[in-house]
């Protein structure tokens, strides 16, 4: 039996404990045994987990049992409350008849439902001081406890969030759930809210580009989208890190950098099981696993996967006009700075020189002349490897040492552990899976990693 399967479905792999108790909320298995009168116990030998949908569903259950039963004890006193006011109604009028000066028998009227005679002459403070109260007792309460509920924390990423049905939101981030269709194309949304503005901006003819940037003269939807894309020029950036000095202009750009500090990977490629902090960066993934070329360079046609490919092969074509940056030493242009810092560092540096058995320069001939001679002048304090170079050590120290079982691999009790992401994405793959996710499209042949199907695509077919 697989005990990483979830408990309540038996379909996907179980991510969240049963028995883990957070906040002071209830526990998961006690929810269960109280909607659907299953019997969960710790340690019975069965799997403990369940998936992300399942405590969705299980926590909108509860939540409807849980009111069904409220309602029912609050419709139940308001109708005890109201017999209780009738009553007293009917004896305060019995009373105030039998006190007049004329001592017949009250009218019939008096008599009926007070529920269904008007009010307006019956006062309040006097003759329903029970019912006023009552009333203002329960607006009161009403109220308060619709402000005190605290932030819900998401079980798989720990953000927090102010009400069940915007943590339900978030949580499709997470199970990759996209309920609402576009009627005129074929894009998914996770909200109603994503739906509505693309169809607003890509399916309404009738809107215009309202907003105009007074720097460029650019147009917007919304003044929102305006208002952020004027930071651009002012330089304004008003979301900073706490974690390090980086600043963003948006607060999405926030969030999406502070997941490189948390390590926090929640989107997961379903054909080679690799993870990724954001759902943009594995959509990007996806292409990886097809041989479409969607991008084709306007001057010669050819297709490329990537965006980025297609605009450096641009350049070649236009070469002249991207190749700002020119060398005062021997008069070679270059499109980069970074490019030119480059060329300078390995070709007319103090330190730079020409290696006869590599035919090649470098930036420091004297520490690569090091790899020729077998000198490993840097040695772990830890393990007697050497290396030639403080890269090379400071790599070691941290892969070897420090995390070399950061990643743990959860497939069939198996205890194997790796200091790398991309390390446990292929052990998984290659030894639990068999799955070879990297294709070439020259020839039938696939690989476990980018790196090999690289290598072969370079040797193999030039």
């Amino acid at each position: 039996m697989d005990q990483h399967i979830c408990r309540l479905c038996n379909e996907n792999i179980g991510v969240i404990s049963l028995f883990d108790v957070l906040d002071g909320e209830t526990q998961l298995s006690a929810k269960v045994n109280y909607c659907a009168k299953v019997e969960v116990v710790e340690g019975d030998g069965l799997p403990a987990n369940i998936c992300v949908c399942c405590e969705e569903n299980l926590a909108s259950t509860y939540l409807f049992v849980r009111k069904c039963q409220e309602t029912d004890l609050k419709l139940r006193s308001l109708q005890l409350t109201v017999k209780q006011e009738c009553e007293t109604i009917r004896i305060v009028k019995v009373e105030t008849v039998c006190d007049n000066e004329d001592d017949s028998f009250p009218p019939d009227n008096i008599f009926e439902d007070p529920c269904d005679s008007p009010l307006d002459s019956v006062k309040p403070d006097e003759e329903h001081p029970v019912r006023t109260k009552r009333k203002y007792v329960r607006r009161s309460t009403v109220k308060r406890e619709s402000t005190k509920g605290d932030p819900i924390k998401c079980k798989v990423c720990r953000r927090k969030y102010a009400n069940r049905s915007t943590l339900a939101i978030h949580m499709r981030s997470h199970t990759n759930e996209k309920p609402f269709d576009c009627p005129s194309c074929v894009k998914r949304y996770k909200d109603a809210g994503g739906l509505k503005r693309h169809i607003e901006r890509n399916h309404n003819g009738d809107r215009k580009k309202a907003f105009i940037c007074e720097h460029c003269g650019k147009g917007f939807y919304s003044k929102t989208d305006c208002k952020i894309h004027k930071r651009v020029h002012t330089g304004e950036t008003p979301y900073a890190c706490t974690h390090c000095p980086a600043q963003f202009t948006q607060v999405g750009s926030l969030r999406r950098h502070i997941l490189t500090h948390t390590g926090e990977r929640s989107h997961m490629c379903s054909k080679c099981s690799k993870k990724f902090p954001t759902n943009q960066q594995l959509r990007k993934h996806y292409l990886v696993h097809t041989n479409d070329k969607n991008y084709k360079c306007p001057i010669c046609d050819m297709p490329f996967k990537y965006n980025n490919n297609m605009q450096k092969h641009i350049r070649l074509h236009m070469d002249g006009m991207f190749k700002k940056f020119i060398c005062d030493n021997c008069g070679q242009s270059f499109m980069t700075k970074g490019g030119l810092q480059s060329h300078i560092k390995r070709l007319h540096s103090a330190t730079s020189g020409y290696c006869s058995q590599c035919s090649k320069h470098f930036s420091n001939l004297e520490m690569h002349m090091w790899k020729h001679a077998g000198v490993r002048p840097h040695k772990c304090e830890l393990c007697p490897k050497s290396f030639f170079d403080l890269r090379g050590l400071s790599y070691h120290v941290s892969f070897r040492h420090k995390c070399a079982d950061k990643f743990q691999c959860m497939m069939n009790d198996c205890t194997a552990k790796f200091p790398a992401q991309a390390m446990l994405d292929y052990h998984v793959a290659r030894y639990h899976k068999s799955i070879k996710p990297f294709s070439c499209d020259k020839c039938p042949r696939r690989f476990y990693r980018l790196s090999d199907m690289v290598r072969h695509k370079r040797g193999t077919h030039k």
